[in-house]
């Protein structure tokens, strides 16, 4: 399974879990099944004060062909994009990328439903879609 964790930064499986998949400044992707890692920029991650980001990324993750993405905290206008590009969406807690594919690995990870996805904007509060 390949799969996508949005992060802080560029350090593989070190890197920092972002709080926010639209928000965060890369995308480790990890294949499961071979171990092999990319790490990409986020290419639309329009980071600010506002709130509002473009939100397009279905595409970008399809044509590298990701199954899943795992996080902590998206709004329901990616999760709706994503689950229509058919990638799996999961929650699991924060931390590492690495702790993150355990979660897949040991199916602590679970499916984010669009309830518990947040509306956009700045009132969203890390860690509230768990």
């Amino acid at each position: 399974m390949k799969i996508c964790i949005p992060s802080m930064d560029d350090k593989g499986l070190e890197s920092t879990v972002s709080d926010h998949f639209g928000r965060a400044p890369y995308f480790t992707l990890v294949d499961t099944e071979s171990n092999e890692l990319e790490i990409m920029a986020n290419p639309d991650c329009h980071e600010g004060g506002g709130g509002q980001h473009s939100c397009h990324h279905s595409g970008h993750l399809k044509a590298r062909k990701v199954d899943a993405v795992i996080t902590g905290g998206m709004g329901r206008g990616a999760l709706a994009g994503l689950n229509q590009a058919g990638i799996r969406v999961m929650v699991a807690g924060s931390g590492k990328v690495a702790d993150m594919v355990r979660s897949v690995q040991d199916g602590s990870a679970r499916d984010l439903v669009p309830e518990q996805a947040c509306g956009g904007g700045a009132g969203h509060r890390p860690g509230s879609h768990l």
